[in-house]
């Protein structure tokens, strides 16, 4: 029960009075109960799932990566140990454990960020040695489509301090995206400067199919894609722009994206640069 009372002055008796009401709350304390209740479980599910996909992710990514290591070796081996058809399967191996293991990476950082056990870990790394990686990475799929990537590099930025696997993933998802959703004989570049407050910048540009405007909303929502249609066709699970926009928040930075439905999307980050130097 709540009872709410005040005093006031009877001018008829000239005596004070009181005046209250009682109202029974039952319901409503129900009500808050049910709620607190139901809080407590989704936050539980939600932490049980995270933890699910988590170990169910490290468990999948030991086997892959031996998948991936032998379909390395028996590539770089004599030429001759393979006969063309032979190798046409290997690289198919390869292709496709690399594309299951990168979602499967995408669900370890993903249920980290939402378990709160994400560690961000900066280093000083060399800026030409990641983009030969991620030109290696990104070559294979890019050849295949008769895509052209270009980067483009300011002479000034030599040495980043962030965290190199991290900065690493969001390179590789928007340019893979970018690959993806451009139709061969399409063109994808990467930009990567200083703006005009000291801030690394990193432009993602593509002349592929372009994102409606009504759309955007929906680009960093994890498990969320733009059309069913667009799945079936460019396939992926809708996790790498939203791992993106929480690693890049993870940095201290944000992204943005311009894009018009047919002529391609600009995807930019912006994080601090930090200077190199100081951290080494």
């Amino acid at each position: 029960m709540s009872l709410n009372a005040h005093i006031f002055h009877d001018d008829e008796t000239n005596s004070p009075k009181v005046a209250g009401t009682l109202r029974d709350v039952t319901e409503k304390r129900n009500n808050e109960k049910l709620l607190v209740e139901a809080k407590l479980l989704a936050e539980n599910a939600s932490r049980t799932k995270s933890e699910f996909l988590s170990n169910v992710s490290h468990e999948l990514r030991t086997p892959l990566n031996l998948v991936l290591g032998y379909s390395d070796i028996l590539l770089e081996g004599d030429a001759n140990s393979l006969t063309e058809k032979q190798r046409k399967y290997v690289e198919a191996i390869k292709t496709g454990g690399t594309r299951l293991l990168d979602q499967v990476n995408s669900l370890i950082y993903i249920s980290e960020i939402e378990t709160g056990s994400a560690k961000f870990e900066p280093t000083v790394f060399f800026v030409p040695e990641l983009i030969s990686d991620i030109k290696r990475i990104t070559g294979s799929i890019a050849f295949k489509k008769r895509i052209a990537i270009e980067f483009n590099i300011e002479s000034n930025i030599r040495e980043v301090y962030a965290d190199v696997s991290k900065f690493k993933t969001i390179l590789h998802h928007l340019i893979t995206n970018a690959i993806k959703f451009t139709p061969d004989d399409g063109r994808v570049s990467v930009n990567m400067c200083l703006d005009n407050e000291h801030n690394l910048q990193v432009t993602v540009k593509d002349t592929g199919i372009g994102i409606a405007e009504e759309d955007m909303n929906k680009l960093f929502k994890p498990f969320v894609q733009l059309d069913g249609s667009i799945n079936r066709k460019y396939g992926g699970t809708g996790l790498g722009l939203s791992l993106v926009k929480e690693l890049v928040e993870m940095h201290g930075g944000t992204i943005a994206v311009k894009s018009k439905v047919g002529e391609g999307s600009d995807f930019t980050f912006v994080i601090p640069f930090r200077n190199p130097v100081s951290h080494n």
